[in-house]
């Protein structure tokens, strides 16, 4: 952006008077670079979208392939409205098939802001540090026609940051909102992952004395039914994978959907 260029420009003069240039030069080239390639990536995504055929309602923007199929599923259970707009091509639940993830998602935005198209764009950002990041970056577009809703912390979560007196630790993609006998199937399946050790550091590290370790702590603070969610999380190569079995449980067992219900009102809210 021009005003990311003018701050590496006026970085790069204080440097050279302040005899810094050499050390700073191979730092601001990597950024100028990284900005180029951003750029380019927007420019690339606002000549797709403005090819894109044109709804005349609402399209909903998601992170991953997964959670548009998660949302779709939610609405054909919760809400026979969004279902049925979705159907008539007057709701579209989107996400770009290329890659997933909150920078992407970002830059979608971004690019769909500086496009011409019509209607309204409402994104859907984890509830973490990431989707927290991603929120204030979209609002500060100040774009009338962006909305942004972040996925309700799943009960698990409330639970353990309300022992643990913690905010935001733990990465949230949609798969938490499902319950622990959901997790328990797809571990059995081996479809998650061990929870990074990192992660779990930012989260009970405050509660880590000289003598106790990282796992008593977790185990001294933690109900044993939800253990497996602070232990483990999706398999990032196997979400394709565990959508598939969570939305097959669903044709006879709604009941797997349910802490989708919140999701669901809020953008039914959104979406008049």
């Amino acid at each position: 952006s021009d005003t990311g260029f003018t701050m590496l420009v006026e970085g790069a003069d204080s440097c050279r008077e302040l005899g810094y240039m050499p050390l700073m030069a191979p730092y601001l080239a990597e950024k100028a670079k990284a900005m180029e390639e951003k750029d380019k990536e927007i420019s690339r995504l606002k000549l797709s979208i403005e090819k894109s055929p044109a709804i005349p309602g609402c399209t909903i923007m998601v992170e991953g392939i997964t959670d548009e199929e998660y949302l779709n599923k939610a609405f054909s259970i919760h809400s026979s409205r969004l279902f049925e707009l979705v159907s008539k091509d007057k709701l579209r639940v989107f996400c770009s098939k290329e890659n997933g993830g909150t920078k992407n998602l970002g830059n979608y935005v971004t690019a769909w802001h500086l496009s011409k198209v019509d209607g309204n764009l409402l994104v859907i950002v984890d509830n973490d540090i990431a989707g927290r990041d991603a929120e204030n970056q979209i609002r500060q577009l100040g774009n009338p026609r962006i909305r942004t809703i972040r996925i309700p912390k799943a009960p698990w979560i409330e639970r353990i940051y309300r022992k643990i007196v913690a905010q935001e630790c733990f990465s949230a993609p949609i798969e938490t909102l499902f319950s622990a006998e959901v997790w328990s199937a797809l571990d059995t399946r081996n479809m998650l992952a061990d929870r990074s050790t990192e992660e779990l550091q930012k989260c009970f590290g405050h509660l880590i004395g000289r003598t106790k370790t990282l796992d008593a702590a977790i185990q001294e603070n933690i109900a044993e039914s939800d253990l497996i969610f602070v232990n483990k999380s999706p398999h990032p190569d196997k979400k394709t994978k565990i959508a598939k079995y969570v939305c097959g449980l669903a044709k006879d067992n709604p009941s797997v959907f349910d802490n989708f219900k919140e999701l669901v009102c809020k953008i039914e809210n959104c979406i008049k």
